[in-house]
């Protein structure tokens, strides 16, 4: 990542937004640099990963197997697994490269000891974490509000074991044959 300020590609990270420039560096100092190969598997749905991978640059895909050609691209700049460079989690999606892709590998134990060191950068991440869960559920709550409002114009459901009005024709006729 030669000709490229080692701190650059943190500050545009939006959870790494707030922090001062020295500890973004302390951060970025503890990363490993990575390349990617094409088709190479950056995080596997499952794992539990001991890191984060920060996206430099590349073809970075989510897909559902690893031979799709299709999913979901992650741009540039983006953290894939960042709750893994925090806590132990299993991983949801499956990350895949999809060109060479150069990154950055943050990985928990190493920023464990930044923390642990510096306790603003582990009060940074729980506030840059509760502020994403409270957009979440903000968010969960209006689309709960908007589904809310249509329920009423749902019909009812037909129960299962009613007969319909053509099956109980059927019955009655049947019976007077008899």
């Amino acid at each position: 990542m030669a000709g490229e300020n080692l701190v650059t590609p943190f500050t545009r990270v939006q959870l790494f937004d707030g922090l001062s420039e020295s500890r973004v560096e302390r951060i970025a100092r503890c990363a490993e640099r990575i390349v990617f190969a094409p088709g190479e598997v950056i995080q596997a749905e499952d794992d539990v990963p001991d890191a984060a991978v920060l996206v430099v640059s590349g073809k970075v895909m989510i897909v559902h197997h690893t031979k799709d050609e299709s999913g979901e691209l992650i741009a540039p700049g983006s953290l894939v697994g960042e709750l893994a460079m925090l806590i132990e989690t299993r991983a949801v999606t499956t990350v895949v490269a999809r060109s060479s892709v150069r990154a950055f590998r943050i990985p928990r134990s190493e920023l464990r000891k930044l923390m642990d060191s510096d306790p603003a950068i582990a009060d940074h991440f729980v506030a840059k974490i509760s502020e994403r869960l409270t957009y979440m559920a903000a968010e969960m709550h209006r689309v709960d509000s908007m589904l809310a409002s249509t329920i009423d114009k749902i019909p009812p459901p037909i129960p299962a074991h009613t007969p319909s009005p053509v099956a109980d024709h059927r019955a009655s006729a049947a019976q007077h044959l008899h």
